[in-house]
């Protein structure tokens, strides 16, 4: 049944690698490695000199350096077919160019210029992919990093102490804290979800069952309550579309779904009228107070902040610096330390202003767009997991983030299913 809901290229007879893809899936897999493994060493705390973080890790250097050459061999070696796809999708290039280009009027122009660069060279990666690699690199590049993160976690979690999130009592395994492997986890759960459209055999549908069952294990130890409200939400959404495959067959399309979010969003606006105190128990049955925990407090400064540099905003990745006054701000009000706005969009209108977040805007409406016209359905609960996580969080767009590595890389693929569509509309 989920195999009639996902639509995506198709896959061609196995080959040896041409010279283009062999590059292309090579960087590739080390960016897709280092993204989900990182590039830090495991079980250590942040640390509190963003200068120092961002100049001595070597191995950060090398690699992005690397990718961005690679990168760059591979669109020379054909321009016309990069720029032509660059053409056809636009609005993600300009938000990430935007993004690099905030540096020059960042108070800390050298961090925003490194970290923007690391974004600038994650997505020229992933559309050499989707130019050159085929699907079934990809799923390979994808499985195996997806295996080996999981396999690291859950060996820490069960014999490393300092794989336990201190805070909180549970799992982090080798992230900083418990959020980022929830999220993380999620991620592969929805990957995993993808991959399997092209089971092709009994082995291959066992292994991407199996990463499913460990990916929602993993945010369930994690402890994340939002992640595992993503994870939720994704399968209602599944169940919600295959009980409209059923009733579409009777001449009803989308009968169920309507009548399911009619039931559901009736009833809120019902209570949030006449009986507003109901909804306070929500966030409790998630782990969460009314202030989410701390965050609302939190909002209500990002907002004030952002009005002070509201146009162009304070320069990408270059607001929160580590070891300065603004991390400690809110130490004594909530209890622990905050370096990131808890809201990706929020987050994105406070590094890039208002003409940033404008340009992000155009990137969901012309994701969701192509996403219905190609009825690519992994695509959009994707995006609905990420929307979902970035509320009380801030992950997309993020440098180094398995949410930013997944949302464009589906972004750029459903770009491409949907350009083969019209093009084959208009023959």
């Amino acid at each position: 049944m989920l195999k009639m809901l996902f639509q995506a290229k198709e896959i061609k007879p196995l080959k040896i690698f041409t010279d283009l893809e062999s590059g292309a899936v090579f960087s590739f897999f080390v960016l897709v490695f280092f993204t989900f493994m990182g590039t830090d060493l495991p079980f250590q705390e942040s640390n509190i000199d963003a200068y120092a973080a961002e100049t001595t890790n070597i191995v950060n250097q090398i690699v992005f350096i690397f990718l961005f050459f690679s990168a760059a061999f591979l669109i020379i070696q054909n321009p016309k077919k990069t720029f032509s796809f660059i053409r056809a999708e636009k609005y993600l290039t300009l938000f990430i160019l935007f993004c690099l280009l905030s540096f020059l009027w960042s108070d800390y122009g050298l961090i925003s210029f490194k970290r923007s660069f690391q974004l600038f060279v994650t997505f020229i990666t992933i559309l050499n992919a989707i130019l050159y690699v085929r699907t079934e690199f990809i799923i390979s590049s994808f499985k195996i990093v997806c295996f080996i993160y999981l396999a690291v976690t859950f060996f820490s979690g069960l014999f490393i102490p300092q794989a336990i999130d201190q805070a909180f009592g549970t799992w982090r395994g080798i992230e900083l804290q418990k959020n980022l492997l929830g999220h993380t986890a999620l991620m592969i759960f929805t990957l995993a979800l993808y991959f399997l459209h092209y089971s092709q055999n009994v082995l291959t549908k066992f292994s991407n069952y199996l990463l499913i069952v460990l990916s929602i294990l993993a945010v369930i130890l994690s402890g994340s309550s939002t992640n595992l409200i993503g994870v939720i939400a994704v399968v209602l959404v599944l169940l919600v579309m295959n009980i409209d495959k059923y009733y579409a067959s009777l001449g009803n399309i989308r009968l169920f779904s309507i009548i399911v979010m009619l039931t559901i969003i009736f009833p809120i606006l019902i209570i949030s009228v006449y009986a507003p105190e109901i909804l306070s128990f929500i966030p409790g049955f998630f782990g969460k107070d009314l202030t989410f925990t701390g965050r609302s407090s939190i909002w209500a400064y990002i907002w004030d902040e952002i009005q002070r540099k509201f146009w162009l905003g304070y320069g990408y990745g270059s607001y929160w610096i580590m070891g300065s006054s603004i991390i400690d701000k809110f130490q004594f009000s909530v209890g622990w330390k905050v370096n990131e706005a808890h809201n990706g969009f929020l987050e994105i209108m406070l590094q890039t202003g208002v003409i940033g977040f404008v340009l992000f805007i155009s990137v969901l409406i012309s994701f969701v767009y192509k996403i219905i016209k190609s009825d690519f359905i992994i695509a959009l609960l994707v995006l609905i997991s990420i929307v979902i996580v970035n509320f009380s969080e801030s992950f997309v767009f993020k440098e180094r983030n398995s949410s930013t590595l997944v949302f464009i890389f589906f972004y750029l693929l459903t770009t491409a299913i949907y350009s083969q569509k019209y093009r084959e509309s208009k023959t």
